[in-house]
């Protein structure tokens, strides 16, 4: 790896991180929900400006925003706002990587190989014991759950992803971009009926 590939990989590190921060000021004054809206409401608006729409079936856009759009960030959000810290829910929702390989086992008949195996037993351990930790950290049992929940939605978006693929459609930026206008609406419509954070949050 050369050492420009190494200084933007430290970039996406730091970006990676600082958006948990900014997610933890945001759910303390929006609620989680309506900040999840208003999130894929600006990608929609300002990317749909710059980025065509993809030759992609809409039940798949459908599926990829409802799992790793609508369904990772609206468990996320409200983890967080429901006492999960940032630099745990980070780590916490890198589970993803372990249920991608189980889900992808499940519904593709993915072969999980030996070094994965091994590597989704210590990932196991290290949930465990950060679950268990929870009287010697700020994090909640529910804040911790719904991460896990969160990680599981994008796991299986990931699986909806690696399918369209697979169907000789192309998953670009485009994806990203006009699924955003789908999830948007289950934020809303959540966020209205729900009244924002108040069944979600403890604040």
């Amino acid at each position: 790896m050369s050492l420009k590939d190494s200084f933007l990989g430290l970039i996406i590190i730091c970006l990676w991180g600082f958006n948990f921060i900014v997610i933890a000021l945001g759910v303390e004054s929006i609620p989680p929900l309506l900040m999840g809206a208003l999130r894929f409401l600006c990608v929609a608006s300002l990317g749909s400006l710059f980025v065509k729409k993809p030759s992609i079936p809409w039940h798949w856009m459908a599926a990829y925003a409802l799992t790793l759009c609508f369904g990772q960030f609206a468990f996320l959000f409200s983890a967080m706002a429901y006492g999960m810290p940032a630099g745990l829910a980070s780590l916490v929702l890198q589970s993803q990587a372990v249920f991608t390989l189980i889900f992808s086992a499940i519904m593709l008949k993915e072969v999980i190989k030996l070094p994965q195996i091994f590597a989704m037993v210590i990932a196991g351990i290290g949930l465990t014991v950060i679950g268990f930790s929870g009287a010697d950290t700020p994090m909640t049992l529910l804040g911790f759950v719904l991460t896990i929940v969160a990680a599981i939605s994008w796991a299986i978006g990931n699986v909806v992803n690696r399918v369209i693929n697979q169907r000789g459609y192309k998953a670009s930026i485009g994806l990203v971009v006009w699924s955003s206008w789908i999830a948007f609406i289950p934020f809303l419509l959540s966020s209205y009926f729900l009244k924002g954070r108040k069944p979600l949050s403890p604040h």
